[in-house]
């Protein structure tokens, strides 16, 4: 059986520095994934998953392909979020 929701945390760079952040308390370091940007829907069409979150231990916008992420999350029929601290969006 599949997940019908997934989170997925696409960047561990931050753009900020926040002393409740729990990144750097964990000592999580400042990387982006190289991997497909299919996410959850990759090749097999996302095989049940109904919804995903960007978010995770970093700032989701930071990664380079992240509108083509959720564009192609989008033209699989999984609705997609994006958890942002907002600052790369003004």
């Amino acid at each position: 059986m599949f997940p019908i929701y997934v989170e997925i945390s696409p960047s561990g760079a931050c753009n900020h520095r926040y002393v409740f952040c729990a990144k750097d308390f964990v000592g999580i370091g400042n990387s982006t994934s190289t991997r497909d940007p299919g996410g959850p829907a990759g090749r097999d069409g996302g095989a049940g998953v109904k919804s995903t979150m960007y978010a995770g231990e970093g700032e989701p916008l930071l990664h380079r392909q992240i509108g083509e992420i959720v564009r192609h999350t989008r033209a699989c029929g999984i609705d997609a979020a994006i958890t942002t601290n907002g600052v790369l969006l003004g």
